[in-house]
């Protein structure tokens, strides 16, 4: 091994090291981010979903709007 190869030795290695805990930063990084999205969707959902009422309507609850529709505008033509 020759001089400006040991002396190059120690610098790789602080290279390779940096590149790691870089690599280390952003995976953590785009993890956390992960997480929090699929926490802000799900407490939104939860939000959204129970400030929806449950809708209970029946096939003769909408025959009798219907009803109602058709006498009202028979009530207007006359």
């Amino acid at each position: 091994m020759t001089e400006a190869q040991s002396r190059d030795k120690p610098k790789d290695d602080r290279i390779r090291k940096l590149v790691i805990l870089w690599e280390i930063i952003t995976l953590s990084g785009i993890s956390m981010i992960t997480i929090f999205i699929i926490w802000h969707l799900r407490r939104r959902a939860e939000i959204v979903k129970s400030n929806v009422r449950p809708t209970s309507i029946k096939i003769t609850d909408l025959e009798l709007q219907a009803d109602l529709e058709t006498q009202q505008r028979s009530k207007k033509d006359l």
